[in-house]
C-alpha cells in the first residue's frame, strides 16, 4: 500500500509517518529492509555533531530518509527492497549509507569515502551512483548545505566540473531551494561558463526541464528570466495550462496564486475542444476544495457551470456555499464535455458521500428534490450510504418514495449490501420490501 502512486500532498504525508512508524518499531527479526533503514539512521546519527544536543535525530534522520521515497523510480526501488530476504553485499551497503550522508549532510562519512565520491563527481548520472534514497547527485542538491557543496565542487580540479554544477542546479531548483540554486548559480560563475552558454537550443531545453518540475515560486521567477535574459521568451505562456492543472490537482497553492497572478487578466476564449487554461484548472481546484485558488480562479474569468457540480460531487459544502453566495445558479450547472456539455442533476451526482450539509444547500437553493427518481434518486444514496438522518430530511423536504422505480432501487441497493436496518427503515416507511424485490428481479 505505501509504495502506489501518490496523488496528494496528504497521502504522501501520510504513507511517510506509516513508513516511519514502521522503520522505528520493526522488531529486530521482522522485515530486513526496515531494520536496514534503521541500521542507516543509527549509524548516521552516531557520526552527527548534535546527538547529545538532540535526543530524536534517529527519528529525525528516519523521516529525511523516508521523504526521498516519493519519485515513481524510488518508490519501486523501495517496493523491491521491502521483499529481499537478503543482506546487502559490502559494495551495496555502503552506496546506501554514502547516500544517506548526503540526505544528512554527515559531511565526516562523505570524506573518508573517496571511490564513491569520486565516482558521483566524475560520472553523476551513472546508474551505479544511486542508492534506494535516489540518485547520488540529486539527494546532494536536495539535501546539501552550502558547505557541503562547496566542498564536492572543489574536491579536485580535475573531478568537480561545470557540468556537475549544472546538475546540482537543476536538482536544487526542482527542490524549490531558492537560496542554494542562488549560490550554485553565482558559484565560479566566471571560471565554469554553463554548459548551454551560446547554444540557445540546449538553454532553452534546460531551464525548460527545470521549470517543468518546480513548484516553488521563487525559483519559477529565477528561472523564468534567467531564460529571457539569455534571449527567450518567458516560459509562462507555454506551461501555464500544464503548470496551473498540475498546482491545482496537487494542492501548490502558493505556485498557483502565484502563477494566476502572473497570467493573462481574463480567461483566453473556449475552444471546441478545450476551455481556457483558468476553467480547466478550476474543476481540479474544486475537487480539492481550494477556496481561495478557486475564487481566484472565478476573478478570472473561469467559466462556473462546471464548479457547481464538481463541488456537489466532492462534498465540499463550504466551497458550494461561497458560489452560491456569488449568484451562480443551480439551473446554470453543467456536467460533461466542454464542448458538449448537458444540465446537471445534482442530487444524483455524488461521487462520494452523499451529503446531508451538500444536499440542505442545494434544497434551499431551489433545487427539485425529486428532480432525480429511480436509480438516480438520492432516497437510493442515502440508502445506499445507510444514511438515515438524510433519508429522513429528504422525505420531510418532499422527496417520493414511491415515485417510478425509486423505492425498488432503495430496496434493491439495501439487499444488495446486506443493509437490514435500511430495509426496515424502508418498511417503516410503507414500502413492501418484498414485493419490490420481486419487481426489481
Amino acid at each position: 500500500m505505501a509504495f502506489r502512486r501518490i496523488y496528494s500532498w496528504e497521502e504522501l504525508y501520510f504513507y511517510n509517518a506509516y513508513l516511519k512508524d514502521r522503520i522505528m518499531n520493526e522488531p529486530v527479526k521482522g522485515n530486513r529492509f526496515l531494520n536496514d533503514v534503521r541500521n542507516i539512521a543509527l549509524h548516521m546519527a552516531s557520526l552527527s555533531e548534535v546527538r547529545e544536543a538532540n535526543e530524536h535525530i534517529v527519528h529525525d534522520i528516519v523521516r529525511t530518509l523516508c521523504e526521498t521515497r516519493r519519485p515513481p523510480e524510488t518508490r519501486k526501488y523501495w517496493k523491491d527492497e521491502f521483499h529481499r530476504t537478503s543482506k546487502w553485499e559490502s559494495d551495496e551497503l555502503e552506496r546506501q549509507l554514502f547516500g544517506a550522508a548526503l540526505c544528512t549532510n554527515t559531511t565526516s562519512f562523505i570524506r573518508s569515502s573517496d571511490t564513491l565520491r569520486n565516482n558521483m563527481l566524475s560520472n553523476p548520472t551513472s546508474p551505479r551512483n544511486s542508492c534506494v534514497f535516489g540518485e547520488h547527485i540529486e539527494l546532494a542538491a536536495k539535501y546539501g548545505s552550502e558547505e557541503l557543496l562547496e566542498y564536492l565542487l572543489t574536491d579536485g580540479a580535475s573531478i568537480a566540473s561545470p557540468d556537475l554544477k549544472s546538475e546540482l542546479f537543476k536538482f536544487a531548483a526542482k527542490a524549490g531551494r531558492i537560496d542554494i540554486v542562488r549560490f550554485l548559480y553565482n558559484f565560479r560563475s566566471e571560471e565554469w561558463p554553463w554548459p548551454f552558454e551560446g547554444d540557445i537550443s540546449a538553454m532553452r531545453r534546460y531551464l525548460r526541464d527545470i521549470l517543468m518540475g518546480t513548484w516553488n515560486p521563487q525559483v519559477w521567477d529565477f528561472i523564468d528570466k534567467l531564460r529571457v535574459s539569455h534571449g527567450s521568451q518567458s516560459a509562462l505562456s507555454d506551461l501555464l495550462s500544464y503548470k496551473l492543472g498540475t498546482c491545482a490537482r496537487m494542492n501548490y497553492l502558493d505556485m498557483a496564486v502565484h502563477l494566476v497572478r502572473l497570467g493573462p487578466d481574463a480567461e483566453e476564449p473556449l475552444t471546441l475542444f478545450e476551455g481556457g487554461v483558468y476553467t480547466s484548472a478550476i474543476t481540479y481546484a474544486a475537487i480539492r476544495g481550494c477556496l481561495p485558488l478557486v475564487e481566484l480562479l472565478l476573478d478570472k474569468g473561469a467559466d462556473s457551470k462546471h464548479t457547481l457540480p464538481t463541488a456537489v460531487a466532492y462534498g465540499r459544502a463550504k466551497l458550494l456555499n461561497v458560489l452560491l453566495d456569488r449568484g451562480i445558479k443551480t439551473s446554470d450547472a453543467m456536467v460533461g464535455l466542454s464542448q458538449s456539455p448537458k444540465p446537471a442533476q445534482l442530487l444524483s451526482n455524488f461521487k462520494l458521500g452523499p451529503y446531508l450539509d451538500v444536499v440542505r444547500l442545494l434544497l434551499d437553493a431551489g433545487v427539485d428534490v425529486n428532480e432525480s427518481i429511480g436509480k438516480e434518486s438520492p432516497l437510493a444514496c442515502a440508502i445506499a450510504a445507510e444514511h438515515t438522518a438524510l433519508f429522513n430530511f429528504l422525505l420531510e423536504r418532499g422527496a417520493n418514495l414511491h415515485s417510478p422505480g425509486t423505492a425498488e432501487e432503495c430496496v434493491r441497493r439495501a439487499k444488495q449490501d446486506g443493509l437490514e436496518s435500511m430495509l426496515s427503515l424502508l418498511e417503516q416507511h410503507g414500502v413492501h420490501v418484498k414485493d419490490c424485490s420481486e419487481q426489481a428481479a
